[in-house]
């Protein structure tokens, strides 16, 4: 997902989704004449806060009193569709997050409705005095809604190890291992990465692989062995079943760190003559406070990795032909065909689509080079159709904020 620049875009777009995954920003006018008017009222000086993420929190509390305000506000619901805007990403990363680990018949677009509808009990909930922020607090609620429905509702399933190992983000598996109280976790990590970097969905089911396809664990093997030299200290050579035991280990770490077992509250403390369990519990509000700053650190991560990509896209863009910038600047930004602007430029139409093609493929490289060196990711044909989608994106993004500059100037 694309964040979102601007203030007024963050309070004035909703996600739209497409085939289970997020396909644009959607603006609404009215929200968008609302937020630039009120920062025109207001003024900069009426706004304590310099960074981005600062401002960000200003207008969502503003807004947030707005609601409060109830009949006594005119423009209440004005406010309303402002915080409905800005707790979007919210929204749909917490819905995500429940498709990530659950088997339930639910898809993602149900999971995203089902949190937004409560948006209400949300905004009731929330109180900035406490000095939580609106999205982070937001992401948590959102995510125990969808929880608590499907735990009624007797929906909610744990995948396969294999199918939860593919589903993990590099981050959640580390923090896994660690509370295991490992400290050397960089081989179990690579194989990890070998295994996802080997499986492929359209041939192999994941619960079928408690049989040992060969085809998988060759390539598995393969590929742990040769990029083990590069860790230090460098570990043992890999095999099907030394390899097949780690990878089942990362899983139930996993599982206990995320679904820990719960003991009686009145069991003994360990090692002790004196005291239960229930003694040192933590809170419920520290327990939010603590699931509100991982979320938080989530967050940030993931939007420091958006201004990465955007910047490395940025200069790949002011790198192509003056001819290939003009091409994407009538297409994505004039919404003009193929034909149309073979006819703008002078040229056939085949030659339009090739130069296209030849943009997005420079453009690709860039952005895969990128990744590889940086993140460290193995350059396999299922991350260069996930770079495509995202440079697709970010070109519609781009090109779409320019489009609605010139019709504001």
């Amino acid at each position: 997902m694309l964040e979102r620049a601007s203030l007024v875009e963050q309070f004035s777009t909703f996600i739209e989704l497409a085939n289970e995954r997020f396909s644009r920003w959607v603006p609404d006018g009215r929200l968008m004449r609302s937020m630039s008017a009120a920062q025109n009222r207001l003024g900069e000086q009426s706004t304590p806060a310099t960074d981005e993420q600062g401002m960000a929190q200003f207008w969502a509390i503003y807004w947030h009193r707005r609601w409060q305000a109830g009949n006594a506000e005119p423009h209440a619901a004005l406010a309303y569709g402002h915080l409905a805007a800005f707790v979007q990403e919210a929204c749909y990363w917490a819905a995500q997050k429940t498709t990530q680990f659950s088997s339930s018949r639910y898809t993602l677009a149900d999971y995203f409705q089902l949190a937004i509808a409560r948006l209400d009990t949300v905004l009731k909930s929330f109180s900035s005095e406490r000095g939580s922020r609106l999205e982070t607090y937001a992401y948590v609620a959102f995510k125990n809604i969808i929880r608590e429905t499907l735990r009624q509702q007797k929906e909610i399933h744990i995948c396969s190890d294999w199918g939860l190992l593919l589903r993990l983000s590099q981050t959640r598996l580390e923090a896994s291992l660690r509370a295991t109280g490992e400290r050397d976790i960089a081989p179990a990590i690579l194989a990890w990465r070998c295994f996802k970097a080997a499986y492929d969905p359209a041939v192999h089911y994941t619960r079928q692989l408690d049989q040992t396809d060969a085809d998988i664990w060759s390539v598995v093997v393969r590929e742990y062995n040769q990029q083990r030299r590069t860790l230090s200290p460098i570990p043992p050579s890999g095999e099907v079943p030394t390899l097949h035991k780690t990878l089942r280990h990362c899983a139930a770490a996993t599982r206990t760190y995320l679904y820990p077992k719960v003991a009686s509250l009145n069991a003994a403390l360990p090692g002790q003559d004196e005291g239960e369990l229930q003694d040192i519990l933590a809170s419920p509000e520290e327990d939010a406070l603590l699931e509100a700053m991982v979320a938080h650190e989530e967050l940030s991560q993931r939007r420091q990795q958006q201004a990465n990509i955007d910047q490395v896209l940025r200069a790949a863009l002011g790198q192509l032909p003056d001819e290939a910038q003009q091409i994407f600047t009538l297409y994505y930004q004039d919404n003009q065909t193929q034909q149309q602007i073979a006819e703008v430029l002078g040229i056939k139409q085949y030659t339009v689509s090739r130069r296209l093609s030849k943009a997005r493929e420079a453009m690709l490289k860039e952005i895969a080079i990128w990744s590889r060196d940086t993140l460290h990711i193995p350059l396999t044909s299922d991350l260069l159709a996930s770079i495509n989608t995202v440079l697709e994106e970010w070109l519609a993004r781009h090109y779409g904020a320019l489009a609605s500059e010139g019709s504001l100037s």
